[in-house]
């Protein structure tokens, strides 16, 4: 695994959060410092969200102990979820059940 969070896969970051070893903060810190770090150049970014976005992910931070951001894995079909545990618990807490990375 890269050791920057935004080079984490969504599926190494949805298991991070769900086993609380990193938080939604901390994860959107590591993007928006690399989204800082390049956009200068790049310019590939015209509106930058990072402090909203910062703000969001504290936001889930406190409201849901921690467990949100990532969506991963789909619902069944005719009322069925065939979704694992993590998935679900995650699905659950998002807002909506949908959820957006920023990488």
């Amino acid at each position: 695994m890269a050791n920057e969070l935004w080079q984490w896969s969504a599926c190494d970051l949805a298991t991070a959060i769900v086993q609380k070893q990193v938080s939604c903060a901390e994860v959107m810190e590591s993007v928006a410092k690399r989204i800082r770090a390049r956009n200068g150049d790049l310019n590939a970014i015209v509106y930058d969200y990072t402090d909203e976005a910062l703000a969001e992910a504290r936001r889930a931070d406190q409201e849901l102990d921690g467990l949100a951001g990532i969506v991963i894995g789909g619902g069944g079909g005719r009322g069925q979820d065939h979704r694992d545990d993590a998935s679900k618990d995650l699905h659950r807490c998002t807002r909506h059940g949908t959820a957006t990375l920023f990488l």
